[in-house]
């Protein structure tokens, strides 16, 4: 029987007809979305990204070019790069970066891009460190306003001699501008004058900070590798974010009479106070953990440094005439290391130079 003139057998292939029409549509319509979506890079792994690895001073073929998803967290490659004369120690996103373990990803280690955009493009550099420099830090002899700034722990003749201040100036050693490098400010009074420039010569800040008779100390406070100045007046202290900057903390810490050394006294922290009392030093972190240790003896003379690069803590060393006494890492008892450097008068300074 025919019903509005279709017979009904038609009727069922006309409305199963219409149906696959629709699910067709439907399935062109999510194919294109699928599709535009993957021209942009855009899905739950992230976007898509492409890495590029450049020589940057070092010469032959390099990790190829590659595709990630950003959220897959890529990790750096293993450098196939070589450079006469030099040592490979990471990658990292800027071309001009230091020799600083901070400004380095190394082959193995994760790959961020919290901002990354659908198909941008990273290009990673190679760095290296010249043959003989340490990654951690080294000494300086100041004599007048004359520094030989050495690149390792080693005796003999200095890697470069400049001229900053005058003999009479009170020295400050610092990274002041975060770029992984430190470099010198001089005290006069109550005004100082800063570098940034590893060659010396005139200063590129002069501000006024404290009194005359303030103690002043120099270290990263923050965490953001940019070192400013502190005040120290008995057993309170005013910490300053940047050179030349307000203050925004006081605290009281220890005795009027302890003596005070500034380090990052864990990995990747800030500078942190540490207290002396004979030779025994109360070690204090970012996080106010307390450790306790014992070494040398209450006349030596101690430095503080980053004395092996590795992951920016600081350690202790202890210097009699021109022989110097390791403590890596921090401990008690005896020294991992003992070096003869320079005179037995010579004034030290402790710095990353390079």
């Amino acid at each position: 029987m025919k019903h509005n003139g279709i017979e009904p057998h038609n009727k069922w292939i006309a409305f199963l007809t219409v149906i696959l029409g629709v699910a067709l549509v439907l399935a062109f319509a999510i194919a294109v979305t699928l599709s535009l979506d993957d021209h942009e890079g855009q899905n739950d792994r992230g976007v898509n990204i492409t890495l590029r690895f450049e020589a940057n001073g070092g010469s032959g073929s390099g990790p190829v070019t590659s595709t990630h998803f950003s959220e897959d967290t890529p990790k750096a490659p293993k450098n196939t790069f070589t450079r006469r004369g030099y040592t490979f120690i990471g990658w990292s996103s800027e071309r001009d970066a230091c020799t600083s373990y901070k400004f380095m990803t190394e082959p193995g280690e994760e790959l961020e891009f919290d901002d990354a955009t659908p198909g941008e493009s990273f290009t990673y550099y190679a760095h290296w460190l010249k043959k003989g420099y340490s990654k951690g830090d080294s000494f300086a002899i100041r004599r007048g306003n004359t520094y030989y700034l050495y690149g390792s722990l080693h005796a003999g003749k200095a890697d470069k001699v400049i001229t900053f201040g005058k003999a009479s100036d009170q020295v400050l050693v610092g990274d002041w501008n975060a770029d992984g490098t430190d470099t010198l400010a001089v005290r006069r009074g109550n005004r100082v004058y800063a570098t940034n420039s590893s060659s010396g010569g005139k200063a590129t800040k002069v501000f006024t900070f404290g009194k005359p008779n303030d103690t002043v100390q120099s270290g990263n406070w923050e965490g953001f590798s940019r070192s400013a100045l502190a005040l120290r007046r008995g057993n309170t202290y005013e910490f300053t974010s940047e050179l030349g900057g307000e203050i925004y903390q006081k605290s009281a810490f220890g005795k009027p009479t302890d003596q005070v050394y500034v380090g990052a006294w864990a990995p990747y922290d800030s500078d942190s106070l540490a207290l002396r009392r004979g030779n025994t030093y109360y070690v204090t972190d970012s996080g106010e953990k307390t450790t306790r240790i014992s070494f040398g003896r209450p006349t030596d003379t101690v430095l503080t440094g980053d004395w092996n690069g590795t992951n920016g803590s600081d350690d202790f060393a202890v210097r009699r005439g021109n022989t110097y006494y390791f403590y890596t890492p921090l401990h008690s008892g005896k020294a991992d290391r003992v070096i003869t450097f320079g005179g037995p008068t010579d004034t030290i300074l402790v710095g990353h130079w390079f």
